[in-house]
């Protein structure tokens, strides 16, 4: 996926010293980027804009465990791209289609620019990076939407009957999508199993 020279491309984690503390202060800002509910101003949601100037790119590296460098500004930008670019009932990376998914990546590559040398790897963890990423953005849409279906007096739970969140959407998923992600996705009782077993260790979207 990855094109020939220095480019752009996003991940998040990434540190080659202190690790842990990097982990925690990025985590908290990822979480605190995806928090905002379908009522209150886009904020973190705006797309940042590709400079004109190339060299004005950030730098990132890969590091040793595959992973960019600047994490907390990835984690950011890779959240904006991914919330602003949707554009399909998506509930998983895996369902986002090749135009999209290189749509974000050419983005992507225009904010950050690495050694040329690494451009392949860069594309392979930008990948894997937005595949890990995806339940998260996709777990904290639930989360957003029970608040205001609660702030609604509406009687309603992640663990129980989804579909009571159809007219509570984050503001950047369309109506049509949302209803088809609850519709077809998190009512299904495949998805209630796989959300049961995979609630420690939060894989599921």
């Amino acid at each position: 996926m990855a094109q020939r020279g220095a480019r752009g491309g996003g991940r998040s984690g990434s540190h080659i010293s202190g690790r842990d503390a990097g982990d925690r202060n990025a985590s908290q800002s990822y979480n605190d980027a995806e928090s905002q509910p379908s009522s209150s101003v886009r904020g973190s949601n705006i797309l940042e804009q590709v400079p004109s100037n190339p060299s004005k790119r950030k730098f990132i590296e890969v590091d040793s465990e595959k992973e960019f460098t600047d994490q907390i500004s990835v984690i950011r930008a890779i959240t904006c791209i991914l919330k602003t670019m949707f554009d399909g009932p998506w509930t998983s990376w895996k369902k986002v289609d090749k135009e999209h998914r290189d749509a974000m990546w050419e983005h992507f590559k225009g904010l950050y620019v690495w050694p040329e040398e690494t451009d392949v790897l860069a594309g392979k963890v930008w990948e894997d990076c937005m595949k890990k990423r995806f339940p998260d953005v996709m777990r904290r849409a639930r989360e957003a939407s029970l608040k205001l279906a609660k702030a609604a007096n509406v009687n309603a739970s992640l663990e129980g009957d989804l579909s009571l969140l159809k007219d509570y959407r984050p503001n950047w998923i369309k109506k049509e999508y949302w209803e088809k992600m609850i519709n077809e996705v998190w009512t299904t009782s495949k998805w209630k199993r796989l959300s049961q077993s995979g609630k420690n260790n939060n894989v599921v979207s």
